[in-house]
């Protein structure tokens, strides 16, 4: 599955039910949220929020979608150690990029990893 979102900026008199950041932006947005299945080819889901909901709170709401086995591909937005946590405890693997203030270490000997250092040994 693939997980993603799109900001949407609206009419301003929309703002009451849709806030939006205002400033530069428009004080009136909106997020669709969009979930895709690869291996059925069909959008999953879609789900409008307002535009200043941060996609992490959307990211539980992934967790109904998934099963065991089930593969999530999603960008930073989304990125929580408690939502890739739960992904694991349910038996489903996830794909993220890291954010550069998370560390990495070897679950069997607790140790931190250098992660430059480690893709350093990988010539190709």
């Amino acid at each position: 599955m693939l997980c993603d979102s799109t900001w949407i900026a609206l009419l301003e008199k929309l703002q009451n039910i849709y806030p939006g950041f205002g400033g530069d932006a428009s004080n009136a947005s909106c997020k669709l949220q969009v979930v895709y299945d690869f291996l059925n080819g069909q959008i999953n889901t879609v789900k409008l929020t307002d535009g200043t909901t941060n996609d992490t709170l959307y990211s539980f709401d992934l967790l109904s979608m998934l099963s065991k086995g089930t593969l999530l591909l999603t960008d930073l937005g989304y990125f929580s150690t408690k939502f890739f946590y739960a992904i694991q405890e349910l038996g489903a693997y996830f794909i993220s990029r890291l954010k550069a203030d998370v560390s990495i270490f070897n679950c069997k000997t607790q140790e931190k990893i250098n992660f430059v250092k480690f893709l350093r040994k990988f010539k190709s």
